[in-house]
């Protein structure tokens, strides 16, 4: 799994060990690399990797979740990257795997262990964590999981909004909604 941090510069990846490397920066080296191709230069050789572990399966979703504020260097932290940047709200980093926890990565702190976890999100593991971290107001995160189910929670308390169970997919037609609700709602004056 991957994602670009709301700076536009730093990219997160996690593995199949249960890893997540932080490259800092690595967009705006490679956009100047580009534009100087000449440069005998090695890109890797200038990125800061921050590299953080929790996971005991392999890493299946990951998402940002704060300020799109910071410039590059926000990712900086403990791990060999030299002191971070400060915002004025966090960025965090959200992770998920098998286990179905919920992990949250305060990467402004330097701190190599999550500074939040939220398990036992569902009977499978988490598929897929989507937030907006440009919207500094909406700090929804909703998490798909293996069992069908979709949960919305709260960026601040990580309380369960709701949570839809039992989600499948319908086979889609031209003429009709892919949406579709079983058992099929009756509807007045039909």
């Amino acid at each position: 799994s991957a994602c670009v941090a709301p700076n536009g510069s730093d990219v997160a990846v996690g593995y199949a060990e249960g890893f997540i490397d932080i490259y800092v920066g690595i967009l705006d080296l490679a956009r100047s690399y580009v534009s100087s191709p000449d440069d005998n230069r090695s890109l890797l050789a200038n990125v800061i990797i921050r590299s953080v572990h929790w996971h005991a399966h392999a890493v299946a979703s990951l998402a940002f979740l704060g300020s799109a504020s910071g410039g590059s260097g926000s990712a900086q932290g403990s791990g060999g990257a030299g002191g971070g940047s400060s915002t004025a709200t966090s960025l965090n980093l959200l992770s998920g795997a098998e286990e179905a926890v919920l992990a949250t990565w305060s990467l402004d702190r330097g701190i190599s262990r999550p500074v939040h976890t939220l398990p036992r999100l569902a009977k499978g593991g988490i598929i897929n964590i989507v937030a907006n971290p440009y919207v500094p107001s909406n700090v929804d995160i909703a998490v798909y999981c293996t069992d069908n189910s979709l949960r919305l929670i709260n960026g601040y308390n990580y309380s369960t909004k709701w949570r839809i169970q039992g989600l499948a997919e319908a086979p889609a037609e031209p003429a009709k909604s892919a949406l579709v609700v079983s058992p099929p709602l009756a509807c007045p004056g039909t």
